[in-house]
């Protein structure tokens, strides 16, 4: 029996234990920060998905602003603010779909866009989830802002029937914070405005803004 051989000292287990906790540590890290960016990168997907969605809904439908064949309808822009815009057409007949009647009573003939806590509202329903701003520029022929009454409303029945182009800037954001990012940039629409400033805790998530200008082509005919 050899008297001299002997075990692990208990430095060296610490030094083992040490340096095994390090390599873990780094595994676990590196682990995280890719759990960390898939997840973000799945928000941030989503977002932009449901915000280009709504755009292109909220676009067309406002193309058609005004839609009035038969002269009759009165079809025109009935609410027109920064924050809220509600225009009626007549492009449907009770009978026979797609056969103006002269009015703007049937379904989806009478549409109001507006924001809801987060939700993009059309009518009652909601069309779009983690929105931050929704704004509305209306402009006329020439593509001159026309005024308002100083709270962003147009208020006068000769102002809204001079709207030819509506500018339309919407920022949304993901469904979830990260503590780890913060966003302090100031969004703006298209004439430099802003429309949505991240204060406290909403500098925590990942935002995108989309805006767009859409001619209204049945409005002044």
């Amino acid at each position: 029996m050899r008297l001299n051989d002997r075990g692990y000292t208990i430095l060296e287990l610490l030094v083992a234990v040490a340096i095994s906790g390090i390599f873990m540590g780094a595994i676990y890290s590196a682990y995280s920060s890719q759990q960390r960016s898939t997840l973000s990168h799945e928000w941030v997907s989503t977002m932009q998905r449901n915000l280009r969605s709504a755009m292109y809904y909220v676009g067309k439908e406002i193309r058609m602003a005004g839609c009035d064949p038969t002269g009759n309808a009165g079809a025109r822009v009935e609410t027109a603010r920064t924050d809220e815009l509600r225009f009626t057409l007549d492009i449907t007949n009770d009978a026979d779909a797609g056969d103006p009647d002269g009015d703007t009573g049937d379904a989806n003939e009478d549409i109001r866009y507006y924001l809801s806590d987060s939700d993009l509202m059309r009518n009652s329903n909601r069309i779009a989830e983690n929105i931050d701003a929704i704004d509305f520029v209306y402009l006329d022929k020439d593509g001159t802002r026309l005024d308002d009454d100083g709270y962003g409303n147009l208020d006068y029945d000769e102002s809204k029937a001079k709207i030819r182009t509506i500018q339309v800037t919407v920022v949304a954001r993901t469904g979830k914070e990260d503590p780890r990012y913060t966003d302090s940039k100031i969004y703006k629409n298209k004439l430099g405005e802003t429309v949505f400033d991240p204060t406290g805790i909403d500098v925590h998530f990942r935002r995108k803004l989309l805006s767009t200008s859409i001619k209204c082509r049945n409005l002044g005919l």
